[in-house]
Order: C-alpha cells, then structure tokens, then sequence
C-alpha cells in the first residue's frame, strides 16, 4: 500500500467539513504531514481519507489541526 500506519489511532472531533478538506479538534498537536482520517456518517458506514496536514494551533486547552483531503481511501 502507498500508506502505511505509523502509530495508534485517536479520537477527535470534527469543527468545519468542507469538499476540500476539515478542521479537527485535538487534546494534543499533530506533528506529522498527513493522517487517515475515518468519518463515520452512521452506525453501519464509514469513509476513510488521508488528508495532509496544512496547520495546527493552540485553541484554549485543546488544539485545532486543518487538513486538506488527499485522497479517498476504500470503494
């Protein structure tokens, strides 16, 4: 695979989705170029992409990352 996994997956919440891309909210900051992310519309499906990191700042106690999708993942 182009992607491979190099650490444990995590919860965060979604602030913003748009066709292009999506800003989360983190306990800590991303410090790597990209991330699987798996949005979950309902309790039987899900959408994987990898999305490339563009920015991530403090946010109060928590921090908000913004990405860029780079490609769909699956069918």
């Amino acid at each position: 695979s182009l992607y491979t996994p190099i650490g444990e997956s995590f919860s965060v919440l979604t602030r913003n989705f748009s066709h292009s891309g999506l800003a989360l909210i983190h306990t800590r900051a991303i410090d790597v170029d990209f991330i699987a992310v798996a949005l979950s519309p309902d309790t039987t499906s899900q959408i994987q992409f990898i999305t490339r990191i563009t920015w991530c700042r403090p946010l109060k106690r928590f921090y908000e990352i913004g990405g860029e999708f780079a490609a769909r993942l699956g069918g």
